[in-house]
């Protein structure tokens, strides 16, 4: 496992190819734990591949400072409008899908 840390180092996001054992249950069982156990911080975690820009894990982005990440829909269940989608992907924002419940506890 270590050696698959060293190699996704370098990379900003891994998909599901990399990381096969990556899912729904597993993206919400980890979020959950984060939630328990750094309920201030996740400054610990920065270089893990950890946001999931899709439930399914298909892919995972790294938590870093340097990148900007948005929901498309926010917790009361608006979505952004697509002409602000178009700016964020052309400005390299990185947009999650569909934000599982846990994600919404670390705003």
């Amino acid at each position: 496992m270590p050696q698959l840390f060293v190699q996704w180092s370098s990379k900003c996001q891994i998909g599901k190819n990399e990381a096969k054992w990556i899912d729904n249950e597993w993206i919400t069982l980890l979020w959950k734990y984060l939630n328990n156990h750094f309920a201030t911080t996740l400054h610990l975690l920065e270089g893990l591949h950890i946001l999931p820009l899709a439930s399914d894990g298909t892919r995972m982005l790294k938590l870093s400072k340097q990148m900007a990440v948005i929901s498309r829909i926010d917790s009361s269940g608006s979505a952004l409008p697509s002409e602000l989608v178009t700016v964020c992907d052309k400005l390299g924002i990185y947009i999650i899908a569909d934000v599982l419940p846990e994600l919404y506890k670390r705003q």
